[in-house]
């Protein structure tokens, strides 16, 4: 018997039923003539989240040619729309630029985004 297909339904509608507590933040994302409307989403700094994110986000800074303190880490409401690679958005003084997604969990169905914050 195959217990997956239960266990990712019960991750998505804990992350669903607690939508409002985990992705806080409302907005429109846009690229070129792209929106992404009412998006709902999470923005973390990766100092706030451990050694593993420190490390995954000095690499990314790295790949991207930017200082590490400019990387942010984006989640997305699993019902909606994640922006594409180079949207953005208002954020922190900034632009939040997405710069790439991980692959889907296997349990929740959302992706990291990994983004810059330019100022």
């Amino acid at each position: 018997m195959n217990r997956l297909p239960g266990l990712q339904a019960l991750t998505r509608r804990i992350l669903t039923d607690n939508g409002d507590l985990l992705f806080r933040h409302t907005g429109t994302f846009t690229l070129k003539q792209s929106t992404w409307p009412d998006t709902r989403f999470s923005v973390k700094d990766p100092d706030k989240l451990g050694r593993d994110a420190i490390d995954a986000a000095t690499a990314a800074a790295q790949r991207f040619n930017v200082a590490y303190r400019d990387i942010r880490l984006l989640t997305v409401h699993p019902e909606d729309t994640p922006p594409a690679v180079g949207a953005s958005i208002t954020w922190d003084g900034g632009t939040l630029v997405v710069r790439e997604w991980s692959q889907e969990g296997d349990y929740g169905g959302t992706s990291l985004g990994t983004c810059v914050l330019e100022r």
